[in-house]
């Protein structure tokens, strides 16, 4: 049999063939450019069976001017065609993807299993493995009284962390040679109709010898990373450091520990991003919904006793008179200036970033 299209969940498989075997129970072999494999499907209550070689899906934007997802506002709410379907409905399946794509680039194999019950849909066992990175975890579908809920879990570790996440937005600013991550997340709608300022949840995220890339333009909740733009801090403090460069940030370490409450995200614990030379600590929260900061960020620096710190101040010129003066009067007690402190508010297309205190190291 061949088909000049198969439709399946909004998507649009075209020139594909099928070759279609009874016996206790039916088998659908397809190939087609974009699919390959078998489908088993039982006579009785079993779960059908789904083993691809290849399957590869279109990257949503589809029509001329419409926007990805990844670069959609945060409360922007993306219509799929699932929205429409009752999780609780679901057959049962086995999946195993050897090769799964999204927009012609290759995502590795996958793998999980599904049950429905009263509830709704629970995918359970999600694994998969890309670019010298391990994914496991499962998704709560639930549908009660016409109002969809999606439940997350993902757990995550392996080499560069940047590949993975352009699974789910066209840019990442950071790149890792290892990490770990942890997600427990909870929205209110389906999982295709996932939005940032209803989320709540976790996040937990460690990544080790990477860069914080700065200079890209970012769309979206991605654009937060700007606030490490170096032009910002070297507007304030003229110096040259190893590890700081137009293109982003090296560091050592990169952790965050966060909470999510409807859309609030807040830092349990200092953001931490240690570096070869310079480390930063972030406080505060962030309104996704509203995409407005409130946060601190202190910067320890490595400054040399013979940098003159009366051009260091650019942002607060008093600042850096006073310490010029005191350092000629005392000679140069205050020439080791090590950390800097700064209160960033605003939104994230265009954060505010002002001087609040100068301290010299000891």
């Amino acid at each position: 049999v061949g088909a000049k299209r198969l439709d399946a969940f909004g998507e649009n498989l075209s020139s594909v063939d099928a070759v279609v075997t009874l016996s206790d129970f039916t088998t659908v072999s397809l190939n087609g450019d974009r699919i390959a494999g078998t489908i088993s499907l039982p006579l009785g209550d079993e779960a059908i069976g789904i083993a691809l070689s290849k399957l590869y899906l279109d990257r949503p934007a589809s029509s001329a001017g419409e926007k990805a997802p990844s670069q959609l506002p945060a409360k922007a709410k993306v219509v799929h065609p699932a929205q429409a379907l009752d999780p609780r409905g679901f057959p049962n399946v086995n999946v195993l993807i050897d090769d799964f794509g999204i927009g012609g680039k290759s995502y590795g194999e996958w793998s999980f299993w599904t049950i429905s019950d009263l509830y709704g849909l629970i995918v359970r066992d999600i694994e998969g493995e890309y670019s010298g990175s391990k994914v496991t975890g499962q998704l709560n579908w639930q549908l009660d009284d016409g109002q969809h809920q999606t439940i997350l879990t993902l757990d995550g570790k392996g080499e560069n962390f940047e590949p993975l996440v352009t699974m789910f937005a066209s840019q990442m600013p950071i790149s890792s040679d290892s990490f770990k991550a942890s997600l427990a997340l909870v929205w209110p709608d389906s999982p295709q109709n996932f939005s940032l300022d209803r989320l709540s949840g976790t996040v937990l995220l460690d990544l080790e010898d990477g860069q914080v890339k700065t200079d890209n333009n970012a769309a979206g909740a991605l654009r937060l990373f700007g606030i490490f733009n170096t032009d910002a801090i070297g507007r304030r403090l003229r110096l040259d450091f190893s590890d700081l460069y137009s293109s982003g940030i090296s560091f050592d370490r990169f952790y965050i520990n966060a909470s999510i409450d409807q859309g609030d995200l807040h830092l349990v614990e200092p953001m931490l991003i240690d570096g070869p030379s310079s480390n930063y600590e972030l406080r505060g929260d962030i309104d996704l919904a509203d995409e407005t900061l409130d946060l601190k960020m202190v910067v320890e620096l490595p400054i040399s006793s013979h940098v003159p710190l009366a051009g260091l101040m650019l942002g607060a010129p008093q600042i850096g008179g006073a310490v010029w003066l005191v350092d000629k009067v005392l000679g140069s007690p205050l020439s080791k200036l090590s950390t800097v402190r700064y209160a960033i508010t605003g939104g994230w297309d265009d954060p505010k970033m002002e001087l609040e205190k100068v301290i010299n190291a000891k």
